[in-house]
C-alpha cells in the first residue's frame, strides 16, 4: 500500500508584543529556521507498487519526457534516446545469387 509522507502543520510566527526582546528574537529565529526547513525539505512517495493502466508499451511516437512501460519498467523518453521520434531508412544495391 503506498504511503505518502504528510506535511506537518507550520506553526504561526511568534507574536510581537511591542518590545524587541532577546526572547522574541530567539523565537523568530527558530520560526524562520523551521520555515526554511519546511520549504526546502523533500517529501517522497513510498510504496511497494504502482498501477498505471493504459501506458503505451513502446516509446515509438512519444515526445521527450513522456513515459511508457518497457516490459514493466517505467521508462522516460529523453531527447536523443532511441525511443524519441525519428525516422529510419533502408536501401539495397545490387543482387545476390546463390548456387548449390
Amino acid at each position: 500500500m503506498p504511503q505518502s509522507s504528510q506535511l506537518s502543520v507550520l506553526a504561526a510566527p511568534p507574536r510581537y508584543n511591542g518590545q524587541d526582546t532577546q526572547d522574541y528574537r530567539d523565537q523568530l529565529n527558530r520560526w524562520l529556521a523551521n520555515l526554511y526547513t519546511y520549504v526546502t525539505s523533500v517529501n517522497y512517495l513510498r510504496g511497494n507498487g504502482l498501477y498505471l493502466p493504459g501506458l503505451p508499451t513502446t516509446g515509438y511516437g512519444l515526445k521527450p519526457d513522456e513515459v511508457f512501460s518497457n516490459g514493466g519498467v517505467l521508462t522516460i523518453v529523453r531527447v536523443g534516446d532511441i525511443w524519441a521520434g525519428g525516422f529510419s531508412a533502408t536501401a539495397s544495391v545490387g543482387s545476390v545469387t546463390v548456387t548449390p
